[in-house]
């Protein structure tokens, strides 16, 4: 038999069942809490529709799939086989100077659960080579794999498609329902560390924005739901952009693999209603338009006209010179052709762990920007769109700027919005911060 770790990673993460039932994500002031069934539901219906969900779906169904045939077959793997398996991938990990320990650790899986998932490894194996009429010890290839599990999909109609499955249901194996929250589990082992805590972040405070309507006495109502989902809809039908396209907001969910269902239970959407709600209770217009009369340069700075901005990051000391980061940057600076191939060399090379992941992706940035060095902002705000920067020092390091997207300023009610936008988010910002939050990792 050939063992090949490589194989194993990528179902191994998305396969896992953890045991986090019932246990919190995130605790902070006064008892508030975030339960990993919340964020586990949370995860998939913001993310179902990017690659790891996609691969975590996929090895949902592979999974049931298996254990369907190997329930209908009698299949059964010997301890000694199982426990040889394993034996060998620990000896080939030793060779490479690593260790399988430390890798189950990482992931936040238990010896059991991954006893469990090798098990189910060489099920699979054993009934593809029956299927495929391959010999007892010829080794099963991806492509095999896939052939396997593409005439077994068949056989046991698996529905995936959005449009046909019902709310809170991702996938139809022969008949029985594959669920959202059972995604969202295998698709948080998938999650560094920041991103994961990004999300509770964002989690965390939509409890405190529901904290700060009760005591207001607001209550936020299904018909509250349906009227902002009403006012995307007409965004999307007066964007000139969209409208040329026929693009939908449902349209454009479903290319982003995602259902009006996710979108209506989604915390990001129902802490934005709350945000609306209590912004204008906190910030009502006349007060804004007194704000914006007393100092509209401060006010064009923080909501005026934005830039999409990208970066790449390269650090010195201790990890480099001053000198070897600058020149980095200028090599990079050389071989960056356009926005898409800067945001590949970004996920690859910039160490700015707070974009990386994003392509170097920064946000729509204001000339005032809160928390952004003043040497990117003023650097951002000098190039034209498209255009990549010379290197820029900051305290970090060196920068690479990309401009991707230019927006004006807003105009007539929609100054409101945007300042009271500002004066909720700085608020919501403080709240968060002040919450004695604590995040725990992903439960074995």
């Amino acid at each position: 038999m050939t063992f090949s770790f490589g194989l194993l990673v990528l179902p191994l993460i998305a396969l896992s069942q953890g045991s986090g039932q019932g246990r919190f994500a995130a605790t902070f002031t006064d008892g508030g809490s975030v339960s990993w069934d919340e964020f586990y539901l949370e995860l998939a219906r913001r993310h179902r529709g990017k690659q790891f969900g996609k691969q975590a779906l996929e090895h949902l169904i592979e999974k049931r799939i298996v254990e369907i045939e190997a329930k209908s077959r009698s299949v059964v793997i010997p301890k000694a086989q199982i426990d040889a398996y394993i034996d060998q991938l620990r000896r080939q990990l030793k060779a490479q100077k690593l260790s399988l320990e430390k890798h189950l650790e990482d992931r936040a899986m238990g010896k059991g659960e991954f006893r469990n998932y090798v098990q189910l490894s060489l099920i699979y194996d054993h009934l593809a080579r029956a299927d495929l009429g391959l010999s007892a010890d010829a080794a099963v290839t991806p492509d095999k794999r896939k052939l396997w599990l593409s005439e077994r999909k068949r056989l046991h109609e698996v529905t995936s498609d959005l449009a046909a499955l019902p709310a809170g249901v991702v996938a139809i194996v022969a008949g029985k329902q594959v669920p959202l929250y059972d995604l969202g589990r295998a698709m948080a082992r998938n999650l560094r560390d920041e991103e994961r805590n990004a999300i509770l972040r964002q989690m965390v405070a939509y409890r405190l924005l529901l904290r700060e309507a009760a005591a207001r006495k607001i209550t936020v109502t299904d018909a509250d739901h349906e009227a902002a989902l009403a006012r995307k809809r007409e965004n999307f039908a007066e964007n000139p952009n969209y409208k040329r396209l026929g693009v939908t907001l449902e349209k454009m969910l479903g290319a982003q693999g995602r259902s009006l269902d996710d979108l209506r239970k989604g915390e990001v959407f129902r802490a934005e209603v709350l945000v609306g709600i209590l912004g204008h209770q906190r910030h009502p217009t006349a007060s804004l338009r007194k704000d914006f009369a007393n100092d509209s340069r401060t006010w064009l700075g923080r909501v005026g006209g934005s830039r999409e901005t990208m970066r790449i990051l390269i650090g010195g000391a201790p990890r480099r010179t001053d000198d070897k980061a600058r020149s980095l940057c200028t090599q990079l600076k050389q071989r960056v052709r356009d926005a898409k191939h800067f945001k590949e060399v970004a996920r690859r090379v910039s160490e700015d762990t707070a974009s990386k992941a994003r392509g170097g992706n920064l946000g729509y940035l204001h000339r005032n920007e809160e928390g952004v060095a003043e040497e990117v902002l003023a650097a951002a705000f000098l190039l034209e769109k498209g255009e990549v920067s010379e290197p820029i020092r900051t305290k970090e390091g060196w920068n690479l700027l990309l401009v991707n997207r230019v927006l004006p300023p807003p105009r007539g009610k929609q100054l409101w919005v945007a300042m009271r936008r500002y004066h909720m988010g700085k608020w919501l910002r403080s709240l968060v911060a002040n919450a004695a939050l604590k995040l725990f990792a992903v439960p074995k």
